[in-house]
């Protein structure tokens, strides 16, 4: 007979506790906060991670994924700028991810996994849209290669309206790998649309010569929201157009993407927000012509002087490259000499563009420079080079040409643009105050979204004393549903009734020495 000794036992129960990673414990919940928005069933993901079944028969990929960064798809580099609704893990999740994927994918108690997230088929935004376009139900044609196709709506509108939000509804969420929605008030999109018998007509980069950007849109992204009293002009008369993207491989399956805007009530008083390009080859100034010659790593510096007698305000960016770019960061340099990041991408994926907004709106003063820095690999080392043997590369609409720019979202400014928050959830008010460790976790609120009843699951590694807040978008608590009770060591699920506006909230745990956690939700 065997006779353990107090260190074995504490050995053996060491290593028990370690191996201790399961789906319904650990990763669930990680995967449902951070992951399920387009993992999930009819998703654009290829798998879903909204059950053990799915998530267990992946697992290798997961960590393949996790270990290469390429999951999750958020290019920015939080390290030098962050942006709103960033979607990134922290190294802790990614770390439990892994393990679990290493301990063998563990279910654990099934019973206990949280419930998955529900996602709305109709928009995320609430309340009915002001607006609703939609297009012809089409069928891809995108076999061996992506399509890139535009359609076409007449503006019913009779005067000029103000938008203080929209968002794009895919039709078909499997592949519909992003948006970007154009004004045309010259007719030639109009006119490309009616010289083809079947919806749309096959378009890249701009949808048309006369066309004017206003925004973009891709899986995992958030509405577009404007704060209050400002908003993007819808123009009475001009054709709305939206170019979807439809990966190689969908052909054959159907879509009907919808796009819903949300009006301002009235247009007295609103704020534009503009959308401009503030680099490109052509009206910014380049170091050098934008040519590409093959077997060449090229680096481009463009340079914007912003000497227009106002300072401006920065609500979001947008840069854009093909299957050339590399890296790009952009920033302002202020007339005092001193730098604001603005973004860094720096492993460029052209799969995943989009438009990346500030916590809080930023100040530019006038006189300030917009520099930018954009790399592009024409060399047989960059796996998506569409070329081989690499060529000389110039500017164009085609994927296998390229192109440089940076669009942005601004407006003129106004004392106090500075304060307004775009995301919250990035500021210390919300999220935990640097330099505190909160003695726990909190692992998963579910459902989410939230209607009146909301189950909160958290983990404390010591017996302490918490309350429970339900805080709004500027920190603000709205409900106190615990208020200094004692709990042990261990997990815990508290059942909680709600009564919100619709919105997105917090739940944040506080202890009596002021360290916090909090979770995201949303309220029907």
């Amino acid at each position: 007979m065997k006779f353990f000794t107090p260190l074995a036992i504490l050995l053996l129960s060491f290593g028990l506790r370690a191996q201790d990673v399961t789906w319904a414990e650990d990763a669930a919940p990680i995967f449902f906060e951070n992951c399920a928005s387009c993992h999930r069933d009819g998703g654009i993901a290829p798998f879903s991670l909204t059950t053990y079944e799915s998530a267990e028969a992946n697992a290798s990929l997961i960590k393949w994924s996790l270990e290469t960064g390429h999951m999750p798809p958020w290019p920015p580099d939080p390290n030098y700028q962050h942006h709103a609704f960033e979607r990134t893990i922290t190294d802790e999740e990614k770390e439990t991810l892994i393990k679990w994927v290493d301990l063998g994918a563990a279910p654990g108690n099934l019973a206990n996994a949280p419930a998955p997230p529900v996602f709305p088929d109709e928009g995320d935004l609430p309340g009915n849209p002001d607006l609703v376009l939609q297009i012809p139900t089409y069928t891809s044609q995108a076999a061996g290669a992506d399509e890139y196709r535009c359609f076409v709506f007449k503006n019913p509108l009779t005067e000029d309206r103000y938008v203080s939000a929209w968002e794009i509804v895919p039709g078909n969420r499997e592949i519909v790998h992003h948006v970007v929605a154009f004004q045309d008030e010259s007719g030639q999109c109009a006119a490309a649309d009616d010289a083809t018998p079947e919806p749309g007509y096959i378009c890249f980069g701009n949808s048309c010569a006369g066309a004017e950007m206003f925004g973009a849109w891709a899986p995992g992204g958030n509405p577009l929201t404007y704060p209050p009293g400002t908003g993007i002009r819808l123009k009475a008369g001009a054709d709305i157009v939206i170019q979807l993207h439809y990966p190689a491989g969908s052909v054959g399956e159907t879509d009907s993407t919808k796009i819903h805007f949300f009006f301002t009530p009235t247009n007295n008083g609103i704020r534009e927000v503009k959308f401009a390009t503030v680099a490109d080859p052509w009206t910014t100034n380049l170091n050098t012509p934008f040519v590409i010659p093959p077997n060449t790593i090229k680096t481009f510096h463009t340079r914007l002087d912003l000497n227009f007698g106002i300072d401006f305000t920065i609500l979001r960016v947008m840069p854009h490259m093909h299957l050339l770019g590399k890296s790009m960061k952009a920033w302002a340099k202020f007339p005092d000499g001193s730098i604001q990041p603005l973004i860094s991408i720096p492993q460029w994926d052209f799969h995943w563009q989009g438009m990346y907004a500030f916590p809080k709106l930023l100040r530019i003063p006038n006189g300030s420079k917009l520099e930018t820095e954009f790399v592009y690999d024409n060399t047989t080392s960059n796996p998506y080079n569409p070329n081989s043997p690499p060529k000389t590369v110039y500017y164009g609409e085609e994927t296998t040409d390229e192109m440089l720019f940076l669009f942005m979202e601004y407006l003129p400014y106004q004392p106090g643009d500075e304060n307004i928050v775009m995301d919250s959830s990035m500021l210390t008010a919300v999220f935990e105050p640097s330099g505190n460790d909160f003695p726990g976790e909190l692992s998963g609120i579910s459902p989410n979204p939230v209607e009146d009843k909301l189950e909160l699951t958290f983990t404390l590694n010591t017996s302490t004393t918490i309350s429970v807040e339900i805080v709004n978008l500027m920190g603000l608590v709205q409900h106190k549903p615990v208020s200094a009770e004692r709990f042990t060591e261990g997990k815990h699920r508290l059942e909680l009734n709600v009564d919100l506006s619709p919105g997105l909230y917090f739940v944040v745990l506080r202890n009596a020495d002021g360290q916090l956690k909090s979770a995201k939700f949303v309220a029907k």
